[in-house]
């Protein structure tokens, strides 16, 4: 898969939509962050997903759907289960003859595609879909539920064009209110933030390199400060009074400062909300033995383990010891 990836990356900077730089950027807050290629240079602000939608349909010869023109009936849907769907982000899109055709945000997951013809018993015809479009989608099946209701996706955005005073609260306080997952500061880049897979710029100028280390050095501690300045990394968590609590990455990036900051939701979301199988609630309530949670970052590793820790917090009467750095939910 990292071949595959680097091959994606190699491909969008030989046609000019991005430089080398950039992709060892991008390359390097994937390993951080977790995503696809494609997500981080759009989280860094490096493309726009029209555009890198349109580069990878041209580079690897496949189709781009819009699941805005198209529905998706139930019996489609169920072709694989939605464990599948999730954590392989693609969706069943329709026959074409014998094959059935997946939207996928990885179109290079070869791995992906042979589960699905497991599941499916049909051979499989790959196409990319964006990371938007997949969002929404899942957002349609926790409202709606999985293989129930033809999938109708309607996504529309207006623009944002709050003005943004250009100071670190003001950019997390905006993170929060548009409902965002990812706040993203880097030097000589406008700040961003991602709401539901899409990158939304906000309105002030690019930030200059010092304005970003002061902007987080203002918010670390000296112990923080000097782990940082040793190691060049640093992963920490920030509470805003009022505004919410914040997983947030420090690196450097080009000889400066970038930061990342990933909204900690105040609820930990429900078994049915994660879709979690119903055999990891009985594998917890077991009095001895190991679960292991494994998978990349960013697919809900510690969402899925808050929410096990809960049950067994209402259901059994035991002492509970987490070992977190940093800890996320309280």
């Amino acid at each position: 898969m990292a071949d595959n990836k680097m091959k994606i990356g190699e491909m969008l900077a030989s046609s000019g939509l991005i430089t080398e730089e950039q992709l060892q950027s991008a390359l390097k807050s994937q390993s951080q962050m977790g995503g696809t290629l494609g997500e981080n240079l759009i989280r860094q602000g490096y493309v726009d997903e029209a555009a890198l939608l349109n580069a990878l349909s041209e580079q690897i010869g496949l189709q781009h759907i819009n699941l805005t023109r198209v529905e998706i009936p139930p019996s489609i849907q169920r072709q694989v289960s939605v464990e599948t769907v999730r954590s392989r982000r693609l969706l069943p899109i329709g026959f074409e003859g014998k094959h059935l055709v997946v939207g996928m945000v990885d179109p290079t997951d070869l791995g992906a595609l042979s589960e699905v013809e497991f599941q499916s018993g049909h051979p499989t015809k790959p196409v990319i879909l964006s990371a938007s479009h997949f969002d929404e989608a899942i957002k349609f099946f926790q409202s709606e539920g999985f293989g129930e209701k033809p999938l109708r996706l309607q996504v529309e955005r207006s623009p944002r064009r709050e003005k943004v005073d250009r100071n670190l609260p003001a950019f997390l306080r905006t993170l929060v209110s548009w409902n965002g997952q990812d706040l993203h500061l880097s030097a000589g880049a406008i700040p961003s933030v991602r709401v539901d897979g899409e990158i939304l710029r906000l309105g002030v100028p690019a930030l200059r390199p010092v304005e970003v280390e002061q902007m987080v050095y203002g918010i670390l501690t000296p112990e923080q400060r000097k782990t940082f300045q040793e190691y060049y990394e640093l992963d920490f968590a920030y509470s805003m009074d009022g505004v919410g609590r914040f997983r947030c990455n420090l690196y450097r990036q080009r000889g400066s400062i970038a930061f990342t900051a990933r909204h900690v939701a105040d609820k930990i979301p429900t078994a049915a909300e994660l879709y979690l199988p119903d055999f990891l609630r009985e594998c917890v309530m077991q009095k001895q033995g190991l679960v292991l949670v494994t998978g990349s970052n960013g697919h809900g590793k510690t969402t899925t383990l808050a929410n096990l820790v809960d049950a067994i917090n209402r259901e059994r009467k035991v002492n509970i010891i987490t070992i977190e750095d940093p800890i996320e939910y309280t």
